[in-house]
């Protein structure tokens, strides 16, 4: 087991402060700036919390140097608002803001433990692991295992597995759905005309999985 220290900025608007070796207070900014100091890593907190406007495109698009955002946040499923947030993920992605989806459970009870997590594909040790998130080298899941995600000759292909088939929406530039195909494996062949390509899968219970988003059509191999 890899334990990585880290904290929940809570002084303004959630933020999650990984690799951290002591306190740091400020603004959003000054606290990013710090904690990459430190050799750490940021990431956004449920975006949609409350009113279902807790962190804005425009508002994440201002800060600079942050890996990622929370794309799926558990626990807001029993709060107010909803955990979901790809939509704001889309925005920024497609403004040219490239994040990393992350999904937490964010667990402040013992049921809220073990409903959503981030598969890293790494080597152990908090090094290889702290490496492999800035890289991307990993996908969030509530359930559903990715077997296999390339992109090669500007095709993209994916397999998963779950105890059932399930459908698999390619998603493209402003959440536009590009493509809907069943079974354990789908490819899909990049045009040139979208900002990115991101993956969802879901199954048929409702459990999901995301990738990555694909820029400029970079070769990258789960």
């Amino acid at each position: 087991m890899t334990l990585i220290n880290g904290f929940e900025y809570s002084s303004q608007n959630h933020m999650l402060c990984l690799n951290t070796k002591g306190l740091i207070l400020g603004s959003h900014q000054d606290t990013i700036d710090e904690v990459r100091q430190q050799g750490g890593i940021v990431v956004i907190c449920h975006p949609r919390w409350v009113d279902g406007n807790y962190w804005t495109a425009e508002q994440i698009n201002r800060l600079y140097g942050v890996l990622g955002m929370e794309i799926y946040n558990q626990v807001i499923f029993r709060m107010r608002g909803t955990g979901l947030a790809t939509d704001v993920w889309d925005d920024l992605l497609s403004r040219g803001h490239l994040l990393w989806g992350f999904g937490n459970d964010d667990f402040h009870r013992w049921y809220d433990l073990a409903k959503a997590w981030n598969v890293v594909y790494s080597a152990p040790g908090v090094n290889s692991v702290m490496n492999a998130l800035r890289e991307g080298r990993f996908y969030v899941s509530t359930g559903l295992r990715l077997q296999s995600f390339s992109l090669e000759n500007g095709v993209i292909a994916i397999s998963a597995s779950a105890l059932n088939g399930f459908p698999q929406p390619l998603i493209g530039e402003h959440g536009s759905q590009l493509s809907v195909q069943e079974g354990d494996h789908a490819e899909y062949r990049l045009d040139g005309s979208q900002a990115c390509v991101r993956v969802c899968v879901s199954s048929l219970y409702g459990t999901m999985l995301w990738t990555r988003p694909v820029y400029d059509l970079q070769i990258i191999l789960f």
